[in-house]
């Protein structure tokens, strides 16, 4: 099952939050692929936890899935905060996090920190 929640962005005071675009699709029971794209900081990164949370809330009586597979091709930007967002939904049940086709932003994030150990080339999976 695949679906999209899209948060346009809204403006407050002076400052225009860029929009967030978030899809679902679920291959039950081994994995949730998240595709995320747009810009994931600060701002945004309450929205992408609440999308995610209300999707994965919304399986109730479903197990969870063991996998959960960030898709980040066309995610343009992402700081300290949107990675804390990425990271932070994991609940305890959820075996493994992974990213796949990450964007040169989530690449160079997750070098400086040391985690890109969570990048998992396509063709190794």
């Amino acid at each position: 099952m695949t679906d999209t929640f899209h948060r346009p962005s809204a403006d407050h005071a002076d400052y225009r939050s860029p929009p967030l675009e978030v899809r679902f699709d679920l291959q039950m029971p081994a994995r949730v692929v998240i595709e995320v794209a747009g810009e994931l900081d600060l701002a945004t990164g309450e929205t992408l936890r609440s999308a995610v949370t209300e999707r994965l809330d919304s399986l109730a009586g479903e197990s969870l899935p063991a996998e959960v597979v960030y898709r980040l091709p066309n995610l343009k930007f992402i700081d300290a905060a949107g990675l804390n967002a990425l990271l932070g939904i994991a609940r305890p049940t959820l075996q493994d996090v992974v990213i796949v086709e990450p964007s040169s932003a989530v690449r160079r994030l997750l070098g400086l920190i040391g985690l890109d150990g969570m990048i998992i080339e396509e063709s190794n999976r």
